[in-house]
């Protein structure tokens, strides 16, 4: 995020500390641990699934270096844990209650460096009317079911079909309940209970977050609000003290970018030097690539990284947790296709078996034609493959 700030990409310089409040099953704070393994992460969250899910990847991933914390944000002390360089609040503010929240806003007033970044994401009532009348209807389903979370869910969803079939869906058209109805269906059991059956679920006005972080002596860097199918999120990005502090941590040179927008092909280009072009790949689904790349350095802790996800039985960890790329400090979530493409260019580097041949081998194919998804076998067209036959490089797997 920083990147769209400063003009330019950067990644933390030196040791740093770093905390995850809620930080679900880790996703993004095991990766930094990971990725810098000099750090000190701190995972926080009080469910207990959630942080036994993180302990088990966290030994799994040999990251050694991020502490799970299963704990309540409300009981957390002045000064307990110490300062931290970043703060994270992925998907909190708005699914929590008054009272942990301004708990929250202490403890990072509390506990953020000077010079430190404290990243926000939540929901805003800008949020599609459209969607607040789909999730009240789930909603009243849902708390009206009995038995364990998933039983209900299962149970509301099998009831709102039924209300969408004799048409009796309050507030919103035939047509838009079957949308979000059927996209939601897709969705994973645990999305959907955090992101609309949570009973704290409320979304925030930014300028009432603002006032409340400039009381205790924070300015608001950045901020970007979806729009589309996607308005009402929010993110925003609060700093304490002086951006140029903040521009001294620049990274190496960049010199390619890979656009890897969700759903879409993995497209690799030259890192642009053009303002506008800059300006254009400052945005979600990229990912830059750094110069001064060395192949011979040291990635054994990057490789049981890897592998814990790239092995695992699965589905979810497959398919949510990204990869950590050497040499620049970010990483990146490949689909389990796009997954094993990248086992096979890593397990026959270097054969002089045709290349369509090796993939066959495997049930895929290098295609120029876009993906089938219908078909039973995954094509990967060529775009995608370039971008991938580039990657093998730079994402350790430690097998080959």
């Amino acid at each position: 995020m920083l990147e769209r700030v400063l003009g330019r990409p950067v990644r933390p310089r030196g040791a740093f500390r770093y905390i995850d409040l809620g930080s679900g099953f880790g996703v993004t704070s095991s990766l930094v641990a990971a990725l810098y393994p000099g750090s000190e992460v701190v995972q926080l969250d009080l469910n207990p699934a959630h942080a036994a899910g993180m302990r088990k990847f966290n030994t799994a991933a040999g990251v050694d270096n991020a502490q799970v914390l299963e704990r309540d944000l409300a009981s957390l002390k002045t000064g307990e844990l110490g300062e931290f360089d970043y703060i994270v609040c992925q998907g909190l503010l708005s699914w929590i209650g008054d009272e942990v929240r301004e708990a929250v806003l202490s403890f990072i007033a509390d506990s953020l460096k000077p010079h430190g970044v404290a990243y926000f994401s939540y929901l805003t009532p800008r949020m599609d009317v459209k969607l607040i009348a789909f999730r009240e209807t789930l909603y009243r389903s849902f708390c009206s079911a009995s038995g364990p979370s998933v039983v209900r869910l299962e149970a509301a969803l099998e009831e709102c079909w039924q209300m969408l079939h004799d048409r009796r869906w309050p507030g919103l058209s035939r047509h838009d309940a079957f949308e979000m109805l059927s996209h939601f269906t897709t969705r994973s059991p645990n999305y959907i209970l955090h992101e609309f059956l949570n009973d704290h679920w409320s979304p925030i006005s930014p300028d009432w977050l603002q006032r409340r972080l400039k009381t205790k002596g924070f300015g608001s860097l950045w901020r970007h609000e979806a729009g589309g199918a996607e308005s009402g999120y929010c993110v925003e990005l609060f700093v304490r003290g002086k951006l140029d502090e903040l521009s001294r941590r620049q990274a190496k040179k960049y010199t390619h970018l890979l656009e890897c927008e969700p759903g879409k092909r993995l497209v690799l280009h030259t890192f642009p030097q053009e303002p506008a072009l800059l300006a254009t790949a400052s945005r979600e689904g990229v990912v830059y690539l750094a110069e001064g790349f060395d192949p011979a350095e040291s990635t054994a802790h990057l490789e049981r990284y890897n592998r814990a996800i790239i092995d695992s039985k699965l589905s979810d960890e497959r398919s949510f947790r990204p990869l950590a790329i050497h040499g620049c400090g970010q990483g990146l979530r490949l689909t389990p296709v796009q997954q094993e493409v990248l086992r096979a260019l890593a397990t026959d580097r270097g054969s002089s078996e045709p290349l369509d041949n090796r993939l066959r081998r495997r049930g895929l194919s290098a295609v120029e034609s876009r993906r089938v998804a219908s078909s039973s076998v995954p094509f990967v067209g060529s775009p995608e493959f370039s971008a991938l036959a580039f990657l093998s490089e730079r994402i350790p797997l430690g097998i080959g």
